[in-house]
């Protein structure tokens, strides 16, 4: 009920007491009178405002009763177009009631639109209830730039797309296929504009992408509305609206007054891939153990299977140790940036009988050497990116070489045996772990368990087909590659307790495990990667100079910690490659920025020489060495060859974070012996 009904609704209401009492009193007591209203504008004779939208039309209104100045009751001002409120032009205020103060009222009125406005003025007798007065007038808006500049489109603007994105048109689609896509069309001053022809296009069709309509007329508020449908093929759909067909847009009649807006789809082929779907953190090392407060960054790509990037794609992340900003969008380009920063709590403790055993083939790989010389490393740490190991199967705990595709070149760095009896590391009392500091993060997002065998390649699981089964995500802090109580875990069916891969065996705990049936693979689930990397900077630093595999010199080894140095003999014309290893409490190496460096150089009167002089801090964290240099034995005269011992000494100059640094020089003997005349 709007307000005049109302409003004559009480007048019956509260006249029909009056008839009762008419032979009592005066009809004028019952609101009899005569009720005059008088409406006028600020608008001289013949003068239209501008519809600019600024542009104030005061309509006035005085009202009297009987004569007199009426100081009761509301004036009612409604219109068929624009507003009573000049900031509410996208959702105009078509009525508006104003009070009357001494018999008088104003409203002021706004337009953006080049029309006319029919404006309704009606005053309510308080003391009736009822309609006294009503009068209409008519007011002409015309374009703000005046006759001399008529009205152009300037500006054709996308506004909207709903939904933003779209999958692609196929049997297994699931979710909306098309688009509603709005665009408005403005003048000079930024004005919508009406009763303007459109033309919509896809210069670059994408499969079989459909425009319905592929032309429209612009409405009273300058927008004009498309469908796009998509095809079977993903990607970007650009779809053009313009003011010619976009195939005419260089003709004569339209090459100096063309106007066309853009609007960017994206059609993605499906949920996020598992394959699809990276993990990683800038650096492989940072001073956790040293300093809280260090900060890095950790991105995560999301695409589909046909590795469309998908926006605004949440992604959680979790971390054992330090913290990371939970939740994160995926932008245009389907990255999500995470912070992580070093603060409590620290990693998780692990303890030495853990080395070896399960792995993840992503990334871990373990590797049995020997009985004594079982080590666990992070293949990302000594090798490249594209490194050929591919291990299957999944669901098995046991690293088994042979089931290993490639080859790993990898031999047992030597000093996870080493130096756990050198002077200086409590003689060996302590039983270090190589992997304590090691910290794992994860990062999870809503996709599809993928396929390991998809046979007629539809991105359905079907009779016939294999598909990576993955249990709840949960972040491994003790490192052995499976779940253990405890450990912290998504919650996906909100059971309370972690539930492993379909197909796995019973027991087991393991991440990953593949299966053939199909009525188990998940089309909706959470899908996760995990990176580890490592807090440095536990108690003092100790260096090592280690003979590197490939030398036929003996083994020797060197150290900063006191008089526990040893030396390597050199025949004349032998040379010996040493790896330089710079580790903390735990026997993590340390290394950082590609600014820092190790600088080397023999002392004595002997004809031995250190190559290379100065080189950088390797940045690979893990097993690998920080550097590398080759002493050799070689007479600058050869027939006067100087034999004779001095001191190798390598300075090491490397940082744990951005501002925090330190220097080790690590010492060396060498000899060279045999020096007969060349």
């Amino acid at each position: 009920m709007n307000y005049l009904n109302a409003a004559r609704t009480l007048s019956r209401k509260s006249l029909f007491p009056c008839l009762l009492l008419t032979g009592l009193m005066a009809l004028s007591a019952c609101g009899a009178g005569e009720t005059t209203m008088t409406v006028t504008t600020n608008l001289k004779s013949g003068v239209k405002p501008p519809a600019d939208g600024t542009t104030a039309v005061t309509i006035s209104v005085v009202v009297k009763k009987d004569g007199e100045l009426q100081n009761k009751g509301e004036i009612y001002f409604s219109t068929n177009l624009g507003t009573f409120d000049a900031s509410s032009m996208e959702k105009p205020v078509r009525k508006t009631s104003i009070e009357l103060d001494m018999g008088k009222a104003e409203a002021s009125l706004y337009s953006v639109q080049e029309a006319t406005a029919t404006v309704r003025v009606e005053y309510v007798d308080p003391d009736t209830n009822t309609v006294a007065a009503s009068k209409e007038l008519v007011i002409d808006f015309v374009y703000a730039l005046g006759s001399n500049h008529p009205a152009q489109i300037s500006t054709i603007e996308f506004k909207s797309a709903d939904p933003t994105t779209i999958k692609i048109f196929n049997t297994a689609s699931e979710g909306q296929t098309s688009t509603k896509l709005t665009f408005q069309v403005l003048d000079q001053l930024n004005l919508p504009m009406a009763n303007k022809m459109i033309y919509f296009d896809i210069p670059k069709p994408l499969g079989e992408t459909l425009l319905v309509p592929t032309e429209a007329v612009s409405d009273s508020n300058g927008y004009v509305v498309t469908y796009l449908t998509s095809g079977r093929v993903a990607g970007v759909a650009e779809v053009i609206a313009g003011t010619a067909r976009y195939e005419d847009r260089n003709r004569p009649e339209y090459i100096d007054n063309y106007v066309s807006g853009t609007a960017k789809i994206h059609v993605i082929a499906g949920s996020a891939n598992y394959y699809n779907f990276s993990f990683l953190c800038e650096r492989y090392s940072i001073g956790g153990f040293k300093w809280y407060g260090e900060q890095m960054e950790c991105v995560a790509y999301v695409a589909d299977r046909d590795t469309q990037e998908i926006p605004n794609q949440p992604v959680l992340f979790a971390t054992e140790a330090g913290a990371v900003f939970p939740l994160i969008y995926t932008g245009s380009n389907g990255q999500a940036i995470t912070t992580y920063t070093t603060q409590d709590p620290i990693p998780w403790p692990v303890q030495a009988g853990n080395i070896g055993g399960a792995f993840l083939p992503e990334q871990m790989v373990s590797v049995s050497t020997d009985s004594d010389r079982i080590i666990s490393f992070l293949y990302g740490f000594s090798m490249p990116w594209d490194s050929p190991i591919n291990i299957y199967p999944l669901s098995d705990n046991n690293f088994n070489l042979s089931t290993a595709r490639g080859e790993i070149q990898y031999q047992t760095p030597p000093y996870y045996r080493e130096v756990l009896n050198v002077d200086g590391w409590d003689n060996g009392t302590v039983d270090r772990n190589p992997r304590d500091g090691l910290v794992t993060v994860i990062a999870i997002t809503g996709g599809e368990e993928p396929l390991l065998y998809d046979e007629n390649q539809n991105g359905e699981c079907d009779n016939g087909d294999v598909f990576l089964s993955l249990g709840e995500p949960f972040i491994d802090r003790d490192d052995n590659r499976k779940y253990d109580e405890g450990e912290y875990f998504l919650d996906i069916d909100g059971d309370a307790v972690w539930t492993k891969p379909a197909g796995a065996t019973t027991g087991s705990k393991v991440a990953y495990s593949s299966s053939g049936d199909c009525s188990l693979w998940k089309k909706n689930t959470q899908i996760w990667k995990e990176f580890k990397f490592l807090w440095t900077g536990e108690g003092s630093f100790t260096g090592y100079m280690m003979i590197s595999h490939n030398s036929s010199v003996e083994p020797t080894r060197s150290v900063n910690s006191g008089d526990k140095v040893t030396g390597v003999v050199l025949e004349m014309g032998q040379s010996a490659d040493l790896d330089i290893y710079v580790l903390d409490k735990y026997m993590n190496p340390v290394a950082s920025t590609s600014t820092d460096e190790i600088s080397c150089s023999f002392d004595g009167e002997a004809d031995i020489s250190v190559s290379p002089e100065t080189q950088r801090v390797n940045q690979l964290w893990g097993p690998a060495p920080s550097g590398s240099i080759t002493v050799s034995a070689s007479p600058s005269d050869p027939k006067e060859p100087k034999c004779g011992a001095g001191m190798v000494a390598c300075t090491v100059n490397f940082s744990l974070g951005d501002k925090h640094t330190y220097s080790t020089t690590l010492l060396l003997k060498a000899e060279a012996v045999n020096c007969s005349a060349q």
